[in-house]
């Protein structure tokens, strides 16, 4: 598999950072040797979010159409954390207050996001990475309904 580059400011270490540590979780995909089959990241903004995932093609997975479908929910989730649970692995955190939103400049507290929009966003999210992109496991985390998990096989 070739190394997919990304042009990176100097001044983004956090990002550069991010993907270097994706890129030695699948250092098996880049020739290394050395890897780790359960990682996660911290949390990531969407852009952030498809700078590491645009590195890996892996089985099902096409970090490069994943990262693309994802572009169309910035502003509307929380965070993402993306790792390797054997298989790539894309958790999505969902707010469950406006200014949670990635992109609100809020300090102070919004307003709540009732359930069925919130539903509504997460129907949305499956209807794009499984239908569209073939995930194959899709759900809430167990104890944590605003988190969703990802896997692909």
């Amino acid at each position: 598999m070739a190394l997919r580059r990304n042009v990176l400011k100097p001044e983004n270490t956090r990002l550069r950072n991010a993907i270097e540590f994706v890129r030695l979780g699948f250092g098996d995909d880049f020739g290394l040797d050395f890897r780790s089959l359960y990682f996660k990241t911290e949390a990531l903004t969407t852009d952030e979010a498809q700078a590491v995932m645009r590195l890996i093609n892996y089985d099902d997975f096409d970090g490069v159409k994943v990262a693309e479908a994802i572009g169309e929910f910035k502003g509307s989730i929380a965070a993402y954390e993306f790792g390797r649970e054997g298989s790539p692995v894309l958790y999505v955190k969902l707010p469950s207050w406006t200014h949670q939103r990635e992109s609100s400049r809020k300090r102070k507290a919004g307003t709540r996001i009732e359930d069925a929009d919130n539903d509504l966003l997460v129907a949305s999210l499956e209807h794009t990475l499984v239908s569209k992109l073939g995930a194959s496991e899709f759900g809430a985390v167990v104890g944590d309904e605003r988190t969703i998990r990802v896997w692909w096989d």
